[in-house]
């Protein structure tokens, strides 16, 4: 597990306009993707570059909830490590 807070990683997914999936946050931030949900508290916008897997959109958001950009993006990081790198890289996908 990591000592990354899921804060840094919503400020790093939002700036850099990536996606992640739940999986690949709680990979980080240690638990289960189900909990990353939870953990994320309100849906907002800033919140909703976190999405399903299968889905690729957050779970259960509204249209007024989704940054109008999520919707653009097709990459994305799918695992702890790719996301570790990403950010430690800084790339944007």
């Amino acid at each position: 597990m990591s000592e990354i807070k899921l804060e840094t990683i919503i400020n790093f997914l939002f700036n850099s306009q990536t996606k992640a999936t739940y999986g690949a946050v709680a990979d980080v931030i240690g638990g289960v993707a189900q909990g990353v949900g939870e953990s994320l508290g309100e849906k907002t916008p800033r919140n909703s570059w976190v999405v399903n897997s299968a889905t690729e959109m957050p779970t259960d958001y509204t249209a007024e909830q989704i940054d109008p950009a999520v919707h653009a993006i097709n990459r994305i990081v799918r695992s702890g490590e790719e996301l570790l790198d990403a950010m430690q890289s800084r790339e944007h996908f």
